[in-house]
């Protein structure tokens, strides 16, 4: 993800930088690790940062299709607000 972020700052092209959390089944302190990149990398790399993309819709079934994971319509726009300040704010370097 680094080199990503490298490569993309090299061309002067902005970044909204969104985190994403793993299912507990792995561990929990897998799973803290996991998020901790997301956020480290966001700091490292001074990114306007949206901690967890799906907040809200993770888990939720009426939210979701049916695999469960993945944002359905209704879920989506609650995606939308999770990230629509950060958007803006990198719009706003234009």
């Amino acid at each position: 993800i680094s080199n990503i972020i490298k490569k993309f700052n090299e061309n002067d092209i902005e970044i909204l930088f969104c985190g994403m959390s793993i299912v507990l089944a792995h561990g929990l302190k897998y799973s803290n690790n996991f998020k901790s990149i997301f956020k480290d990398l966001a700091k490292k790399y001074n990114l306007e940062f949206v901690p967890l993309l799906l907040k809200g819709v993770t888990l939720n079934p009426e939210l979701n299709i049916e695999d469960g994971m993945h944002p359905n319509k209704e879920g989506y726009k609650i995606v939308v607000e999770n990230i629509y300040h950060h958007l803006i704010s990198v719009l706003k370097k234009f």
